[in-house]
């Protein structure tokens, strides 16, 4: 059994015209808050000096809500201080910071697991 949609199109096109005309005859019905006079509502007042006085923090009581993020300086000038040095990239060591070791992390790069130890072997030889 074969649906065609034409008889359903039919019938939604002769329903348009009377759900246009229903929405065109309701009225909206006006809520109590919508009608009250603007006079009727309450001003919103700037506190006195007293009033902000006794409403203060101390300081240091408030703190920012996420962390604050230190601002770049950066010269314009032609009298800028000089930029520092380029320090190059140890290889195999670690600084005095930590840090990852470049050669381990060469070694346990290979795919060969053969070559991983032996590469293993020659830092532990060279004492890394």
């Amino acid at each position: 059994m074969k649906l065609s949609p034409l008889p359903f199109a039919a019938a939604l096109a002769a329903a348009m015209p009377l759900l246009a005309a229903v929405a065109q005859t309701s009225v909206p019905v006006p809520s109590p808050a919508a009608s009250a006079s603007p006079a009727a509502k309450p001003e919103q007042r700037n506190l006195t000096p007293a009033e902000l006085r006794d409403s203060a923090t101390e300081p240091g009581d408030l703190r920012p809500d996420r962390r604050v993020t230190p601002q770049v300086n950066i010269p314009i000038s032609k009298n800028a201080p000089p930029k520092p040095a380029f320090v190059p990239a140890t290889r195999g060591k670690t600084g005095p910071s930590g840090g990852i070791d470049d050669a381990a992390a060469r070694c346990s790069a290979l795919a060969d697991a053969t070559a991983r130890e032996q590469c293993r072997d020659k830092l532990a030889v060279q004492g890394r």
